[in-house]
């Protein structure tokens, strides 16, 4: 028997074919949508925008929209997805001074009907909100896309998976099980572009909850039947990137760092692969957070919460030589004074 999901990408439904008129397709199986709660904001109605069915992780259902300013109108234009697979194209005309939407959404298979839309941009949430012309019960709303609020890092039962500027562009890293993740985000549309174990990883960001969803396919293409992981803000290990043993719970950096003099330090990797309990030759002690592990580079961050250095802050960043790493340090004392030096680190 056919999945859900291969029934969905062949639908050859006559009456609509962007998300609003999917849901409401008889016989399919997926849920109404239905409006979220949603946080005002300032901006004006130009970005990328997303809608998520409120069950993606099913139905891994969602359109993106994007708005681009011509003149004195906006040119929208949309794309609907299951699985990250296209299924259908949104494409109108918003009129600001009236705060009108019209437009024309064409489904890309099957029988390529179209049907007319109409909608307006609601400012007080960043949404725009659509329905089939004559049919505003059918309605359905596209959340901007803070890129602010993407870049950062994901984490699920066995997933990692970080997101950082990259040039002009962004990149997509970190581990699924044993297999590494390397790709891209793509801020236009939203979506995660990556590679895992031989496989595709794609993937949207959902404006609502400040989270990804994700799904594996085969790299022929073909559409995945399982269901979406759902990968939430969190900490990751710099472990969840490395089999490093510097970056293992219980390693210890033999660190020393010069201001006016060297002093010298002991820095200890506890449990979570993350932050260290560091200590130094003239009775500092602090908490340290690793943020950056890779093959070449090294930050780490400095709070002292206690001992003869309390209130000092400091961010240590370096480049790795095989088994060493060295760089520079600013210090940030209580007071607001600043200093800067140098430091280096022995790795295990």
């Amino acid at each position: 028997m056919p999945s859900r999901l291969s029934q969905l990408s062949k639908w050859p439904g006559s009456v609509g074919i962007t998300a609003s008129l999917l849901m409401l397709t008889p016989g399919l199986g997926l849920p109404t949508m239905e409006a979220r709660e949603l946080a005002p904001t300032e901006s004006g109605p130009i970005g990328t925008f997303l809608f998520i069915d409120k069950d993606i992780a099913k139905t891994r259902f969602y359109m993106v929209v994007q708005a681009e300013s011509r003149r004195n109108l906006i040119q929208v234009t949309g794309r609907s997805h299951i699985g990250g697979k296209p299924t259908a194209d949104l494409t109108g005309t918003y009129y600001p001074e009236r705060n009108e939407f019209r437009g024309t959404a064409r489904q890309l298979s099957g029988t390529r009907s179209t049907e007319n839309y109409d909608g307006r941009y609601i400012a007080e949430t960043q949404s725009f909100e659509f329905w089939v012309t004559g049919a505003r019960a059918a309605k359905f709303f596209a959340k901007r896309v803070d890129l602010a609020e993407v870049e950062g890092d994901y984490v699920s039962s066995g997933l990692y998976v970080s997101i950082r500027k990259q040039g002009t562009g962004y990149g997509v890293t970190g581990k699924y099980g044993d297999y590494s993740i390397k790709g891209s985000y793509l801020p236009k549309s939203g979506e995660v572009a990556a590679k895992v174990g031989g496989m595709t990883l794609d993937g949207v960001f959902d404006p609502y909850s400040k989270g990804l969803y994700l799904w594996l396919s085969p790299a022929s293409g073909a559409v995945s039947a399982d269901p979406a992981i759902f990968a939430g803000r969190g900490t990751l290990p710099p472990s969840a990137f490395s089999s490093d043993p510097a970056v293992a719970p219980g390693a210890i950096w033999s660190q020393r760092e010069t201001y006016r003099s060297e002093i010298s330090g002991t820095w200890t990797l506890d449990s979570s692969g993350r932050r260290f309990k560091a200590e130094w030759s003239n009775g500092a002690v602090a908490t340290l957070t690793l943020e950056t592990f890779t093959a070449s580079d090294v930050v780490v961050k400095r709070d002292d919460l206690q001992g003869t250095s309390k209130g000092l802050r400091a961010t240590y960043r370096g480049k790795r030589n095989g088994r060493h790493v060295s760089g520079d340090v600013e210090w940030i004392w209580s007071d607001g004074k600043r200093g800067k030096g140098k430091w280096s680190a022995d790795l295990p």
